[in-house]
């Protein structure tokens, strides 16, 4: 962690406004290994985010941070996604949330969409307005190609449990169902 925070800077040269948020993400379940951090980032645009996607890797600065590491860490995949349904809390730099990410192939993406809004119009009225979830499309090639991934977002760990915990409630299965 103290390594991406000391690169943060160097990597925001690099991406200037091609990359409107990215973090990192230190999972507590579904790690492939132990010590595994996802470094993530959001473009405005695919078109940005394909044009921009190996700025870093091309970018002095950030290679010689990238090398700092390469003893060990490795770069396990690149992903890019693209926004589909975006949120409207936007958290500041710095600020650590906490995210539960669900990768899935919907039929209809669309009808997808209304779910997750009604599932969240419900939530804010059972006390978890401060609960959101963005939908973006996995882009790229590879595994996860087509996909969409939710990502309910949270302040913190503990509203994110909270939250995870009603998905047996009435509430929550008769939002689903809508």
């Amino acid at each position: 962690m103290k390594w991406i925070t000391n690169a943060v800077p160097v990597f925001k040269e690099a991406w200037g406004d091609n990359v409107v948020a990215f973090g990192i993400c230190s999972p507590s379940s579904g790690a492939q290994m132990m010590g595994e951090h996802f470094i993530w980032s959001v473009s405005p645009s695919l078109s940005v985010g394909y044009a921009s996607s190996n700025d870093v890797f091309q970018h002095a600065p950030s290679v010689r941070e990238i090398q700092k590491i390469s003893r060990s860490r490795t770069v396990e995949r690149r992903d890019t996604y693209g926004i589909i349904k975006n949120t409207v809390s936007v958290y500041g730099e710095g600020e650590t949330t906490a995210q539960y990410n669900l990768l899935s192939t919907p039929d209809d993406v669309q009808t997808y969409i209304k779910a997750i809004s009604a599932m969240e119009t419900a939530a804010a009225e059972n006390g978890f307005g401060d609960i959101e979830v963005g939908v973006f499309e996995a882009s790229g090639a590879g595994d996860r190609a087509g996909m969409v991934i939710a990502s309910v977002q949270a302040p913190n760990l503990s509203r994110l449990g909270a939250f995870m915990d009603q998905r047996w409630s009435s509430w929550m299965s008769e939002a689903s169902q809508e």
